[in-house]
């Protein structure tokens, strides 16, 4: 049986002349699609990215790095409005294109993906 281990994985998605959701939209979403995958996540927003650290326990980093997507992906896709008097616009993002690098700091060795 493998025993899970727990791997920090950094997604970084730039914005590639395409609109990104919100900051409040994004956490939410993020925090609701970590939550079905038993993960956590903390995201920062730049003017031109988003920079995302999914917490995940899983057996190996393949795995780690495809739940790390999973959430980030998910988020992107469905962004959720925040509560009432918070709100901004709500950016749904279906033709986003962007470009991501993921980066596991599980023992120190970067793994690196472009979407």
């Amino acid at each position: 049986m493998n025993e899970l281990r727990r791997f920090d994985v950094t997604v970084t998605v730039a914005r590639d002349g395409g609109p990104l959701p919100g900051p409040a939209e994004f956490a939410l979403a993020a925090e609701l699609a970590a939550a079905r995958r038993a993960a956590s996540v903390v995201s920062a927003h730049t003017a031109e990215e988003i920079i995302s650290v999914v917490t995940v326990r899983t057996p190996d980093r393949p795995a780690a790095v495809t739940l790390a997507l999973a959430v980030v992906s998910e988020a992107l896709r469905r962004p959720v409005a925040p509560p009432a008097g918070n709100r901004r616009d709500v950016h749904t993002a279906p033709h986003l294109t962007h470009a991501a690098h993921l980066q596991s700091n599980h023992e120190g060795q970067p793994w690196r993906r472009t979407l």
